[in-house]
Order: structure tokens, then sequence, then C-alpha cells
């Protein structure tokens, strides 16, 4: 083999930086960040919970001392594995009493064939970890996992103006959005959450609280008014064990005037 010339040199470190850059794109393209290294037999596969933008904004209880700001939220799964919860019955909070909620634990699949994406009934083995303790909601009326999800509102500073309690997820397959990422189900898994019930996220599927259900909305001092920062983020406890944890959260700009809130750019 000759030796190279820089020209040449400097020719092949083009090319391999642009197909690099064709990689990425085209990883993009599908939603997917470009792979840093090749599947293998027995790798761990994680979903990654991404917080989508809030919408429906609104204002609520405009008359009373305080009003609400109301919103939704949307939490999808591009990772190359599925969400599942599982549950063993078990006095989870410590107050004493089995039946009023379940320890709740995430199976994490195994690839059993190298492809890189789960595939139910082919990837069988899985790791489990907890991830804290399922209760029952009973305003929603069913079993949700505790603390999912964290909402706040910031003033363009920084500092806090508003926040929520704890909030809880019943967690199930709403909507097929990314229905292009390789290991999507054509149709919903996870469609209910009873007592004795799995949870979860399929690849490729977003799970949608919408702003009228209880817990979607952060209470304000009547008079506030001007332009937030909304900021809702997924597992803000690190609970889940993900492929991702940089997308969890998102914010956008809220202008808020009177009974009226407008969503703006990114925040």
């Amino acid at each position: 083999m000759t030796g190279s010339t820089p020209k040449r040199t400097a020719l092949i470190w083009m090319l391999a930086l642009a197909g690099l850059v064709l990689a990425g794109l085209m990883a993009s393209m599908l939603g997917r960040s470009a792979p840093a290294t090749q599947a293998a037999i027995g790798d761990q596969l994680r979903p990654d919970l991404v917080t989508l933008p809030p919408s429906g904004l609104s204002i609520s209880n405009a008359k009373r001392k305080t009003k609400d700001l109301r919103f939704a939220y949307s939490a999808e799964n591009r990772g190359a594995g599925v969400l599942e919860l599982t549950w063993k019955s078990e006095d989870c909070d410590g107050d004493g009493v089995v039946s009023n909620d379940r320890t709740a634990t995430q199976r994490i699949y195994k690839d059993f064939n190298g492809d890189g994406y789960f595939t139910r009934g082919t990837d069988t083995a899985y790791d489990t970890q907890k991830v804290g303790c399922f209760v029952f909601h009973p305003k929603h009326h069913h079993w949700h996992l505790e603390n999912f999800a964290r909402y706040e509102l910031r003033d363009l500073t920084g500092a806090l103006v508003g926040t929520t309690d704890k909030v809880s997820f019943c967690i199930t397959d709403s909507v097929r959005t990314k229905p292009q990422l390789d290991g999507s189900p054509t149709s919903k898994y996870f469609a209910t959450c009873s007592r004795d019930g799995d949870q979860g996220l399929s690849i490729g599927w977003t799970d949608t609280y919408g702003a009228q259900l209880e817990g979607q909305a952060i209470t304000l001092d009547s008079s506030a008014a001007g332009t937030f920062c909304l900021v809702e983020a997924a597992d803000p406890l690190n609970h889940i064990a993900e492929s991702n944890d940089s997308n969890n959260v998102t914010g956008i700009q809220v202008t808020i005037s009177g009974t009226t809130a407008t969503p703006g750019g990114s925040c």
C-alpha cells in the first residue's frame, strides 16, 4: 500500500465525515438517534421517553381568587425497547396496608437475536428494577404509577411561579405517533390500568393526558399575568431505565393575559 498524500488524507476524512452526517440525518428522519455501537445479542432494549411540547392551553376558574393554567401532556417512546411495568402485591408506601398500592417493577427486555429492537414473543428474557408504586386514583377510577411526570411554571428569570404535586399516570398506548420505528406494533398493547394489570408504552406510541383531566393544571394567583415558561418532565425522579434521559424535559413560553393563555416558542 502506498503512502497517502495530504490531499488524499483530507479527502478520506471528508468522505468519512459525510458518511457520519448522512447516517445521523437518516436516523433523525426515522425519529431515532444514530446507534453508538452495533446491536449485540443480550443487549438491554430500553425505552426512550420523550416529552412532547404541551398543548391545549387554557385558563379556567378565573372568577375565583386563583386561576388554573390547564394543558395536555404527552410522553412518546422513541426507544428500541418497550416500557413495560408489572406489579407485586405488597405495602409499597409504608402505610401498613397492602390492598391500596402495588410495587411497580420495570421489565427491561434483552435482545435475543441482535436485531437492535424489541419484538414481543421473540425477546423474552429480561432484567427487572423497582420504579415506585402503583396506587388507585379515585378521580380517574383506575391505577396510576406515582411520580411519572412533573409540571412547573417559571418566569423568564427562572424563578418558580407555580408547580404541581407529584403527578401520577395510568400509562397506556394512546396514539401511534412513530410507526416508522423498528418494533412499533400496529395496534396498542397497553390499553387498561386495572389493579392487577401491567402498564406501559410500546415503541412508537404516545401516552397523552388531556388538559381537561384531573392533575393537568397549575394553580396561580388570579392576578398572574405576563410571559412564563411552562416546563414538563417525564420520570422526574429518574426511576425508569431509559436509553436517553436528556429528552425527558421540554418547555414552551406561555403568555397569560386575563382568561387567555397563548403558547409561544420553546424556552
